[in-house]
């Protein structure tokens, strides 16, 4: 949550820059169940408001607006100083957006330049988009959403070429394969899945539809 606490306690450490990628407003949203299992363990003590909030501290908030991080923005926006704060959106890259970043290598130039020129108004974020496996799932998702299923599956292949020991990988793959009509390839990969996370209950029970679709 360093997102979170570095706007939270951005007035009470006096900060003059917050980098935060991909913040949460708060983890006991209505809105966003992703979290409720951590935030029912919690006694919360420091609470992102407008009186904690640094309001001539720089904000640089990096995020992925098509994910449910963009609803806990829009409520950070309510408190945020709007002259001081700029919006970075990585479209497709997940939460949080530091793996795809991490996975193009654009971290450290990220804080470089902030550090030297206060800005990233230059900066090439996408340039190297088809190397990061995070990106092109997210992408693969959205495609097959909205039954692009050529183009989801090719995009898949992609994320599973780069790296072929994720699970979710190949199960969605099985959904796309499925959704397509090859229930027998979709059968091998969702073994594949299973073999790669064998605890998830999801995929087995999936492998039991297609078993079934297949007779």
């Amino acid at each position: 949550m360093g997102g979170y606490a570095s706007i939270a306690l951005s007035k009470l450490l006096n900060f003059d820059i917050v980098v935060a990628i991909s913040p949460q407003h708060s983890i006991d949203e209505e809105f966003d169940s992703r979290w409720r299992n951590y935030a029912d363990r919690i006694n919360f003590k420091y609470r992102i408001s407008r009186d904690s909030v640094k309001q001539n501290c720089n904000f640089f908030i990096i995020y992925d607006d098509k994910d449910l991080d963009e609803l806990h923005v829009r409520r950070l926006l309510d408190v945020l100083p709007i002259s001081y704060t700029q919006l970075i959106k990585l479209p497709f890259t997940g939460h949080p957006s530091s793996h795809y970043l991490s996975e193009v290598g654009l971290i450290k130039n990220l804080v470089i330049q902030i550090a030297n020129k206060g800005s990233l108004d230059d900066f090439n974020f996408f340039a190297n988009k088809k190397l990061s496996k995070t990106y092109l799932y997210n992408f693969s998702q959205n495609l097959f959403k909205r039954s692009r299923l050529s183009w989801a599956l090719s995009t898949i292949n992609s994320s599973i070429l780069i790296d072929g020991e994720v699970a979710v990988f190949h199960a969605h793959k099985s959904r796309v394969l499925e959704k397509m009509g090859s229930i027998n390839e979709a059968i091998i990969f969702i073994k594949n899945a299973i073999m790669l996370d064998p605890d998830n209950p999801h995929n087995c029970h999936h492998l039991n539809f297609l078993m079934s679709k297949g007779d």
